[in-house]
């Protein structure tokens, strides 16, 4: 789903309407001569005029572009029976290595991980969590999502860096709010790339060579290099999994379920309008 991290109409609304309440108790304990009191009351009415805007437009739907494209595909792909080709090479490794990450996330956290084959929905979203603890989903105390790295650069951008990937986080956060589990986890893993993919990276990279013979030096070096560079049984397990711990964050999911309502709404409007 898009990120619904900026305030709604609504929201603006609650907001506005605590703050005039504030404002209008602060100032009924002021004198009216104060300069101070004149000030807050030249606030109070701007507030009003724009709490007046704000209701006037609270059944306004404020979707982004990427938002309404995204729903335009969902409405072509259940009208005409199409699905958008999303298939690259990072999906193709995450697909193919889950069991490898999942022995890879077993073995650092000390505890035997299977593939979750349950997929969810509720009112608002569906979705798959990738393994969990517990007895079964549906009574889970953690859940981990994994996210295979396609090699050791792009594993260590995620492993390094300061801020957590918002599509990640939200995914987490939906998980939980299918399953009302309380801890979440995003995993990181490196494991070797599987042959059929290096051998479609070499045939890549054999045409970006210009097509070489196979004996030529150059292309036997790069062939090599290439085949280091997707392979990781050199490097300490330990050093090849990231965990990042995330808490359900309740206001966030209150802010999704409007969202998932205003995109409804949307959807409505655009092409269920008689």
């Amino acid at each position: 789903m898009t990120n619904p991290q900026g305030k709604g109409i609504r929201d603006k609304i609650l907001d506005a309407e605590a703050l005039i309440g504030k404002l209008t108790a602060e100032i009924a304990t002021m004198k009216p001569t104060l300069k101070t009191t004149q000030n807050k009351a030249e606030k109070l009415r701007l507030l009003k005029i724009d709490l007046e805007s704000l209701v006037q437009r609270k059944d306004e739907v404020n979707l982004s572009l990427t938002c309404r494209n995204y729903l335009i595909d969902l409405y072509v792909s259940a009208r005409y029976n199409r699905t958008k080709d999303i298939t690259n090479r990072y999906i193709k490794k995450g697909l193919e290595v889950e069991d490898d990450s999942l022995t890879l996330l077993s073995l650092i956290e000390k505890r035997y991980f299977v593939k979750n084959k349950f997929r969810l929905e509720n009112d608002y979203v569906s979705g798959e969590p990738d393994t969990f603890v517990g007895e079964d989903i549906f009574r889970c105390q953690s859940i981990y999502d994994i996210k295979s790295s396609w090699d050791l650069f792009t594993f260590n951008h995620s492993k390094y860096s300061e801020d957590i990937n918002q599509d990640y986080w939200w995914q987490l956060q939906g998980y939980s709010d299918l399953t009302g589990c309380q801890d979440l986890a995003l995993a990181y893993c490196l494991v070797n790339t599987p042959s059929p993919l290096i051998n479609s990276e070499i045939q890549s990279l054999w045409y970006k060579l210009g097509c070489p013979s196979e004996d030529s030096p150059l292309y036997v070096e790069a062939c090599g290099e290439l085949e280091k560079a997707m392979n990781y049984d050199d490097i300490d397990k330990s050093e090849r999994i990231k965990i990042i711990r995330i808490e359900r964050d309740e206001e966030a999911l209150e802010r999704m379920h409007q969202r998932v309502l205003e995109c409804r709404h949307y959807m409505n409007q655009t092409f269920f309008k008689q």
